[in-house]
């Protein structure tokens, strides 16, 4: 009796195991609007001082005034010049132009430096001129011109494939800080605003390329100054005219907005427009855009340099320094 009550007992559990195996399975149910939900598992940690490996070089001005090449596949630096201020680069001709403090303490102080051409091809260093109180440096869109900003308001206009420069404006009467030529279309020459009462009159000049020679385009007032905006076509510049007296004077931008007009340079008629939309910043990414270089700090030349993963947000140092890009291979 015993050995039949267990044999009918094994056979229900056999039953019983073979259904709930074939029984449809129900998934569970999501979790009610504001209820509790799983966490989010956390990012991966990372070393910030270790850095990836990627196929990719980052250029930047190190701490010490480096003008240093990062090869993040090989995690090895190359340092390219010394004492370097600022740099700008030429990549479809492999080539960078950099102003270098003067190698003697004392007239480095005083503002005195060289510009140079640094050339990946050979890796030679030319120095070419000479600056006092160098302040920044920029290339024309079609590569042909180098401009070169003095702190004190000066210009020099450098013509690269004729070796010559001339000075594009006197101290104090031309350029404010961070203002710079506005190139034509076809870089045959270039537009800029004089602000500063003193010489020449106010107003927006045009300097023909090569040579530089001036014309007087549009006169202005103390009371009512203009500012060059942009170069759309040929023959039409875009103008910012100042909203109120003085209000262009404050030691520090950004400057009060003004009214936006099209000057025909043919008739020398102007157009009432619509202000120009403002632009982001680009972002600086690699290549493959899966990368960002990032500069924090509030200092002028000493920063922290930040190498980002733009998906997950993972961060690895650079160290201190300034300036920071993507090295474009030829």
């Amino acid at each position: 009796m015993k050995k039949r009550s267990r044999f009918f007992f094994c056979c229900l559990l056999a039953l019983f195991l073979l259904f709930s195996a074939c029984a449809p399975q129900v998934p569970p149910s999501p979790p009610e609007p504001g209820g509790d939900e799983p966490p989010e598992p956390p990012p991966p940690e990372v070393d910030p001082e270790i850095l990836p490996a990627l196929p990719y070089k980052i250029l930047y001005i190190d701490a010490d005034q480096n003008l240093t090449l990062l090869d993040l596949a090989a995690n090895k630096t190359q340092v390219l010049a010394e004492r370097v201020g600022v740099f700008v680069p030429d990549w479809p001709r492999q080539r960078l132009f950099l102003t270098i403090c003067d190698p003697d303490p004392d007239f480095a102080e005083q503002g005195a430096g060289e510009v140079a051409l640094y050339s990946f091809g050979d890796g030679s260093l030319e120095v070419f001129g000479s600056y006092y109180m160098g302040a920044g440096l920029e290339l024309s869109p079609g590569g042909g011109y180098l401009a070169l900003s003095s702190g004190l308001g000066g210009m020099e206009i450098y013509d690269l494939e004729r070796g010559e420069h001339w000075e594009a404006g006197d101290n104090g009467s031309l350029f404010i800080y961070g203002e710079w030529p506005l190139w034509s279309p076809k870089e045959t020459a270039f537009a800029f605003n004089r602000l500063v009462e003193g010489g020449a009159p106010l107003g927006v000049y045009i300097a023909d390329l090569p040579g530089g020679k001036t014309t007087l385009v549009l006169e202005a007032t103390p009371e009512e100054r203009v500012r060059v905006w942009d170069w759309p076509e040929k023959d039409e510049l875009l103008l910012e005219f100042e909203p109120t007296p003085q209000a262009w004077d404050g030691p520090d931008g950004p400057w009060p907005q003004g009214t936006f007009k099209l000057l025909d340079l043919g008739d020398g008629t102007l157009t009432q427009t619509a202000a120009p939309v403002a632009q982001p910043l680009p972002r600086r990414e690699s290549p493959d855009g899966a990368w960002l270089l990032r500069e924090e700090g509030t200092g002028w030349f000493l920063k922290d340099l930040w190498l980002e993963n733009a998906e997950t947000g993972a961060r690895f140092s650079l160290g201190q320094g300034v300036s920071p890009c993507w090295y474009v291979e030829p």
